[in-house]
């Protein structure tokens, strides 16, 4: 599962770099093609002209059971669960065809399949075109929102009387709202970052905290008070200083880009800050980045991808007693865990059949169309991480303790974990990403201040943004 998740992450990074260079091309390429699937169909639109602001939406219709329809879904990565999904929904609603469209099963180290996929995709929004529905994980999402190229998914669900907003966890899909309070895709699952530590060997340490609500500089000062021992000399690992600030940028990405309104705050107190704590936190001896001290940390970086994940750590870990921790927050920051939604799906905002999407997009969050109640093995997809759906959650819960190995307390662990997940975590756009990573060194080697590199990163996030 670990190889797995490192081969994801990695994945991601580079399809970010492709989809930012696809987007600053600004050329159609031609159609959405791939050797595991082609399709032809062409989405059904309300007009070729950009699309108009979500706050017109009418209130929610319901589909018409008689009419006949095709609805494109598009994605860059196939998903099992999605397919599935899409053949049951079928069988559910014979009046209904669903183009279901992929281009990819396995990772495409060239990078170039992704950035087809985004500049197809990117053009076709932009020209008042493309798929009815669309997985946004390998999409720059932040342009998407900007030009309002997605339906208001918040309005669909308020003006719903069917949705029964209880039987998903609300605590995500509250946190992922924009600035002017509009949700723009919605996540089918997700996973929970946090950090694992050793239980038993923190309370020994006699030193008293709370994670719940601590932030980096409360974390860096009260860490320096661990005593050394045998087994554990720092409190906490990372890498380099820029992998360090990276998790946090993108702990904070919702408070440092405005995605709705297009604009930047990176020169700012909260991101130079952020910089500085770094730099704190290695005078303090409370970070090291020395990877032969990487078992010898109290605290290690962990995410929760799904309950096998968890017995995963359980079961490879040194730790006599493991438990889960929440990461520290940037100053400002409400209290609660981080997490980082997966198959985002967005709505077109030009599509003509926002009755019969939303429909599908309710049917996808439901699970009914999983095959399944266990978790699969494979690549990192909806059967192996954690599903918006509590319905769900609560049945793969119940099939994965009956071979005992995960216990009732593990369980109720877990489960205040998701409860208190309340920070989203959003990747960088790649154009940011780039941005970042090219500044950055510059202030941890002492060339530049903390201040002309967040100027620097702001001028050109800005370009970006408004581009």
């Amino acid at each position: 599962m670990k190889k797995i998740i490192l081969l994801i992450i990695f994945c991601t990074l580079m399809m970010s770099v492709a989809a930012c260079t696809s987007e600053s091309s600004g050329t159609a390429s031609s159609p959405m093609t791939s050797g595991e699937n082609t399709s032809d169909s062409t989405p059904t639109t309300e007009s070729s002209s950009a699309p108009q602001s979500t706050a017109a939406l009418p209130p929610m219709a319901t589909p018409d059971p008689n009419k006949k329809s095709t609805l494109v879904f598009a994605m860059y990565a196939y998903d099992p669960y999605l397919e599935d999904a899409t053949k049951a929904y079928e069988q559910k609603h014979p009046n209904i065809k669903i183009d279901f469209q992929y281009v990819a099963k396995e990772f495409d180290p060239a990078g170039t399949l992704v950035e087809k996929f985004n500049t197809k995709t990117n053009a076709d929004f932009l020209r008042g075109k493309g798929p009815d529905l669309v997985v946004m994980d390998d999409l720059p999402e932040t342009k998407y929102v900007g030009n309002k190229l997605l339906v208001n998914l918040g309005e669909m669900m308020d003006s719903d009387p069917s949705f029964q907003k209880e039987q998903y966890y609300q605590n995500i899909i509250s946190n992922i709202k924009e600035k002017d309070g509009g949700v723009y895709t919605m996540p089918l699952s997700f996973y929970l970052s946090g950090l694992i530590g050793d239980e038993e060997a923190l309370d020994k340490s006699g030193v008293a905290f709370d994670d719940k609500s601590w932030t980096w500089d409360q974390f860096s000062k009260t860490m320096k008070n661990l005593p050394p021992t045998d087994k554990y000399n720092f409190p906490y690992f990372a890498k380099t200083e820029q992998n360090l600030l990276y998790e946090m940028v993108n702990a904070n990405f919702s408070q440092l880009v405005d995605k709705v309104n297009k604009k930047a705050y990176f020169d700012t107190d909260r991101f130079i800050k952020l910089m500085e704590q770094i730099k704190t936190m290695e005078a303090d001896k409370t970070l090291t980045l020395d990877p032969k001290n990487y078992e010898k940390v109290y605290f290690q970086q962990g995410d929760l991808y799904s309950l096998s994940n968890f017995l995963d750590y359980l079961e490879n870990s040194k730790i006599s007693k493991l438990k889960l921790y929440e990461l520290p927050k940037a100053e400002g920051q409400q209290p609660g865990g981080y997490f980082s939604t997966f198959l985002n799906i967005g709505i077109n905002a030009n599509t003509s059949l926002k009755p019969e999407a939303w429909d599908f997009l309710k049917f996808l969050m439901s699970g009914e169309g999983s095959l399944t109640d266990k978790e699969l093995e494979g690549n990192l997809g909806w059967y192996n991480s954690l599903p918006i759906s509590k319905t769900v959650f609560e049945a793969r819960a119940a099939e994965t303790m009956k071979d005992g190995k995960l216990k009732q307390e593990d369980l109720q662990q877990i489960e205040a974990f998701i409860s208190n997940a309340k920070t989203p975590k959003t990747r960088m756009p790649g154009e940011i990403e780039i941005i970042f990573f090219k500044e950055v060194p510059a202030f941890f080697s002492g060339q530049k201040s903390a201040q002309v590199v967040a100027d620097t990163i702001q001028n050109k996030a800005m370009t970006y943004l408004n581009e």
